[in-house]
């Protein structure tokens, strides 16, 4: 495939095999969206609501989604929408937002709340392969505790959580996660996956069960 100058912009070449396979017809409307620079995904307006209903194509959205941060939608032709079109772009985008990282309504809340509790071995596997490029982009963190459970977190609410517990670690005396929810008026359980991490950092220590001090 290659683009050629026409007019203002440029278009592009369709070979005749592909054209032929994909069925696509002369003065058929498409709709172009931006994944990453140089990356492309090429969809024909009327598959658009068909494609929203699938999983797999909202699992695909998400993947690049997570991997720009943001989809850029571009129309490749200027073209009056019907409602039913304006219709299917909105499930489209929909789709796209609403899965970020998660693969499964298991794993839901490190995309609402910005961290994960995983009881299940098995469970964090199937997590931890499908979130293997964020892991290794430093986005997601995740942390096995004494207590033999899994816990996730993004960088972003681990960040943000470290800065408030700054504070509420000034004194000396050791504080468990209950009392760190407490001054903060947080979930206990956020507080407990922060730890959880800190502690693997080295920036915490566990004085004794379930208490930590920070490392100044």
């Amino acid at each position: 495939m290659r683009f050629f100058k026409h007019g203002d912009s440029l278009a592009i070449v369709v070979p005749e095999p592909l054209r032929k396979s994909s069925r696509i017809s002369e003065n058929e409307d498409y709709e172009f969206f931006e994944v990453e620079p140089g990356v492309f995904i090429l969809l024909s307006k009327a598959r658009l609501a068909e494609k929203a209903k699938q999983d797999v194509f909202s699992q695909l959205c998400s993947r690049a989604f997570n991997a720009s941060n943001s989809i850029q939608i571009e129309k490749s032709q200027a073209v009056r929408e019907t409602p039913r079109e304006e219709q299917s772009k909105v499930a489209i985008k929909q789709a796209v937002a609403s899965k970020p990282v998660a693969v499964s309504s298991a794993f839901e809340p490190l995309r609402t709340k910005g961290f994960l509790v995983i009881e299940n071995e098995a469970e964090a596997k199937t997590l931890s392969k499908s979130l293997e490029s964020e892991i290794k982009a430093g986005v997601v963190r995740g942390v096995r505790g004494f207590d033999k459970r899994f816990y996730v977190i993004s960088t972003a609410f681990l960040q943000q959580m470290s800065q408030k517990m700054g504070a509420a670690f000034s004194g000396k005396e050791p504080l468990s996660a209950a009392q760190l929810a407490q001054s903060l008026e947080c979930d206990e359980i956020a507080c407990t996956a922060v730890l959880q991490v800190l502690k693997e950092d080295g920036d915490v220590l566990e004085k004794k069960r379930g208490y930590f001090i920070a490392v100044k």
